[in-house]
């Protein structure tokens, strides 16, 4: 790991800002299926260990924020997570450790263009690769991860939760009704902090978590694009099939 912070940190010296920002996501997205990371010593907390008590993973824009705090809000006691690396590696790693896995998936033309509106230094090719590289190294897991949709889990929290119960040890929820409104005004506040200092608000309005005329509108546009591109066209039929190969039963 440390030999990986070595490495973003000689980022510093690639000359400008979306070279230096394409040569990290690269890193990222190549090297996350083999090895546990962070890329500050203040996000090691998120690593996965033998200590925690699930992992939950997914790639970019799939609801991570939010089944984190979905998780911490109903359970009966606090819990260790391994969350928001990003990396198919804590997900292995997880298994490894007899943890609870949750794969987050969402449907590539969605996650992937949601996450170009959010992240401008993120290339078009890093951004699709990614959602490659982050999947295809996890095919051989299917049977071992706890999958939820990104839809299905937006729609019905409640009942994912139950089945959460009944793979985490020691733990328990009392699953009325959910309020995922109270979820998503926290994540707003996160996005403020994060995001807000950096765009105006209208460009925040599509950076957000809540779904949006202005988000959909500029999501179709941007997903045209990428179709109309044979080498980009490919790539998301490559990622279509991955999806499809995590959600078919």
């Amino acid at each position: 790991m440390t030999t990986i912070r070595k490495l973003y940190k000689a980022a510093d010296s690639v000359v400008g800002y979306q070279k230096r920002a394409n040569f990290l996501h690269t890193l990222r997205y190549r090297l996350g299926n083999y090895f546990v990371w962070s890329t500050r010593e203040d996000r090691d907390k998120l690593m996965i260990n033998h200590r925690k008590d699930i992992c939950i993973e997914g790639y970019p824009r799939s609801a991570n924020t939010y089944t984190v705090l979905l998780v911490e809000k109903y359970a009966d006691r606090p819990l260790e997570i391994g969350h928001h690396l990003h990396l198919a590696a804590q997900l292995k790693r997880a298994i490894h450790y007899d943890i609870p896995a949750v794969l987050l998936i969402r449907k590539p033309q969605d996650a992937i263009t949601s996450l170009l509106l959010r992240e401008r230094a993120v290339s078009i090719e890093n951004a699709i690769k990614w959602y490659i590289y982050f999947h295809k190294g996890l095919r051989i897991y299917k049977d071992r991860l706890i999958i939820w949709e990104f839809n299905e889990l937006i729609n019905d929290p409640a009942s994912h939760l139950k089945m959460l119960q009944q793979r985490v040890k020691n733990f328990s929820i009392e699953v009325g009704e959910i309020d995922s409104e109270a979820i998503f005004q926290e994540i707003d506040q996160l996005d403020r902090i994060t995001k807000e200092k950096e765009v105006s608000a209208n460009e925040f309005n599509l950076i957000n978590s809540r779904p949006g005329k202005g988000k959909k509108q500029k999501k179709e546009q941007l997903l045209a694009e990428l179709k109309a591109n044979p080498k980009y066209r490919a790539w998301l039929e490559e990622c279509e099939e991955l999806y499809q190969f995590f959600t078919t039963p």
